[in-house]
């Protein structure tokens, strides 16, 4: 499964007004409230899909809603809101898309229409960078299901180095809330993601020769090697197959993944 794109698209945190008096302060410099988040510039007519979502699973009296902006000549324009009613039987999301109006810088914010707690709360769009962002944590389902093998992507000319776009770990835990940043490492968890990196920025028969990436080519590479393996040896369980490309799965510069794991190679 690709862990997606999303690392300069992807935000969360525990809602915080900070200066603001309704919505989300993205930077909690003292006497300012900074509650519209950079989505980037947008051409007119391009249709964006974002989507905000917090941990108060399945079911929620705790309202949030997202609104979209556009720099109109200087002016703040509004442009969009994801505003559905949470009145206890409906799911702790808001988001869906929208089409652009102008070529133009576009925005988003977060606001706390009718909730008693400061839920923690991610927001990942599919298009456009974030201006504050947060890379960590930003694997979509469904490469954070248990039983998924998430991989992250790298240029095929600079293995040395993760793609800008491609998420990155750990995930959060069942119903959301903070990740734990000690999930990887020489004593890995459950929430510990991706499993393997794999290259992209290739050209394809299918895509001819102008280079393809993104985390989906680099997950059909691993799902490739996986394939080699299970023919070569045909008896062997999915858990074994994982387990014989883990202990073959080189880390950059070189050296064997051995034990160890981190949250952008896996």
């Amino acid at each position: 499964m690709p862990v997606g794109n999303y690392r300069q698209s992807h935000y969360e945190a525990t809602f915080d007004l900070g200066d603001c008096e309704w919505d989300h302060d993205f930077d909690l410099t003292p006497g300012e409230c900074a509650n519209l988040n950079g989505l980037g510039w947008m051409a007119e007519g391009q249709r964006v899909c974002i989507a905000l979502l917090w941990n108060d699973w399945p079911q929620t009296d705790q309202d949030y809603d997202m609104h979209l902006y556009r720099n109109a000549g200087g002016a703040v324009e509004w442009v969009s809101s994801f505003a559905q009613l949470q009145d206890g039987d409906d799911p702790p999301v808001e988001g869906g898309c929208f089409e652009t109006t102008a070529n133009d810088w576009y925005y988003f914010l977060v606001d706390q229409f009718n909730a008693t707690a400061d839920h923690y709360f991610e927001v990942v769009a599919f298009e456009g960078e974030f201006g504050v962002n947060v890379p960590e944590s930003s694997v979509i389902e469904p490469a954070t299901a248990d039983g998924a093998v998430a991989v992250s992507a790298f240029p095929w000319d600079n293995p040395a180095q993760i793609a800008d776009y491609s998420s990155r770990g750990p995930r959060n835990p069942l119903g959301g809330g903070p990740y734990d940043p000690n999930a990887c490492g020489a004593h890995p968890t459950a929430d510990c993601k991706p499993d393997f990196a794999g290259p992209a920025n290739v050209t394809t028969v299918s895509y001819g020769q102008v280079p393809y990436g993104r985390t989906g080519i680099a997950a059909a590479h691993v799902a490739g090697a996986a394939a080699l393996v299970r023919g070569a040896f045909p008896n062997r369980t999915a858990d074994e197959v994982y387990d014989f490309l883990r202990e073959r799965a080189i880390r950059p510069g070189g050296a064997p993944s051995g034990s160890a794991t981190d949250d952008e190679w896996g």
